[in-house]
Formats: C-alpha cells, structure tokens, sequence
C-alpha cells in the first residue's frame, strides 16, 4: 500500500567539505533517490490501487566551528 511507501532503489551522491580556518568548515552533499516504479492494483485492502512513481532529492549542509 501507499501507506509504507518501500520499493527497490539505487542512489547517487555527491559531496564536499570546505575548511575557512583550522577552526570552520562547511559540508555539502546531495543525494538522488529513484525507486522503481510499484503497483498495487488490485493486492491491498487500503483500495489505494494505482502505480506508484517516487523519487527523493536530498540536501544536506553541515557547518561546524571549534570554540
């Protein structure tokens, strides 16, 4: 059913780190995320039947700094 929204995957990602000093640093990174597409016609109860197309593009920033 939709309400667990699971199928296979294969990500991409990517990232980087920058220093500014002995004490900064920014992260960067990005993931892509397409599933294979999923049906449920006519196998769940929910009668949420229907192909299921899902992909998720993630994006993360990391900034630390030592005190």
């Amino acid at each position: 059913s939709p309400l667990l929204p699971d199928s296979d995957r294969t990500g991409v990602s990517v990232g980087a780190s920058w220093s500014y000093s002995q004490k900064s640093r920014l992260d960067v990174s990005y993931m892509y995320l397409p599933f294979k597409d999923r049906s449920t016609d006519g196998v769940n109860n929910d009668k949420f039947d229907g192909t299921y197309k899902t992909t998720a593009n993630l994006l993360s920033l990391t900034w630390s700094h030592r005190f």
